[in-house]
């Protein structure tokens, strides 16, 4: 089943072109990994996805009714705890969680033991889990993760992989997760897209034996 279909998807300022026609579908539990450099366009392509810069040109079609989101930047505040945040997130998306579902996200991904901690006071990798963390409150059906795994280090890395892999092939969860290089992903991803200058230049599918 299609969760995301993208379609020619531009964006220009002005005389730069910083997206062109990219193109790719999203299906139910899968893991599709958008791959490039600095200025490859990643970023871009999942703002417009989220609607949170205008498109130029292109279509995307997106199931949001379950839609758990993880990108770069400080947009907590400052002054809450870790599980203040989770809380205020499971509200907003007027979900009723469970006492013992959230501290099973929290125990996943290594935060219990920090879980009264103002944000201010997190470390990047603890901040980058716990955007995760947030994303997984709904339940989703659609996970979009942009640079997840920049601020991690190879124990968190590998974690947040394994739930990654468990919420696609055990829950059905589509996935879209952006990643400057194939390193570690190409264990987990089922398609990966190859970005340069903003162009989607090459998909493939990852061998079934990994």
């Amino acid at each position: 089943m299609e969760k995301l279909v993208v379609r020619r998807l531009t964006k220009q300022d002005g005389k730069i072109l910083i997206a062109s026609d990219v193109g790719f579908t999203l299906h139910q539990g899968e893991i599709f990994a958008l791959i490039g450099g600095i200025s490859a366009g990643k970023s871009v392509i999942i703002k417009m996805i989220l609607n949170l810069v205008h498109k130029t040109q292109g279509v995307v079609d997106l199931d949001n009714s379950a839609l758990g989101v993880s990108i770069p930047g400080s947009y907590f505040n400052q002054s809450s705890t870790l599980i203040q945040i989770l809380k205020s997130t499971a509200r907003l998306n007027r979900v009723t969680i469970r006492k013992e579902r959230l501290s099973n996200i929290m125990n996943m991904l290594g935060l219990k033991k920090i879980s009264n901690r103002k944000i201010k006071e997190l470390s990047p990798s603890q901040l980058a889990r716990l955007k995760l963390a947030a994303a997984l409150i709904c339940p989703p059906k659609i996970l979009v993760l942009d640079d997840a795994f920049k601020d991690l280090n190879e124990e968190g890395s590998f974690g947040v992989r394994v739930i990654l892999k468990a919420c696609a092939k055990e829950l059905g969860v589509a996935v879209l997760v952006t990643s400057p290089s194939l390193r570690g992903i190409e264990e987990i991803c089922d398609t990966f897209g190859s970005l340069e200058g903003g162009r989607l230049v090459d998909t493939q599918r990852v061998s079934s034996s990994k």
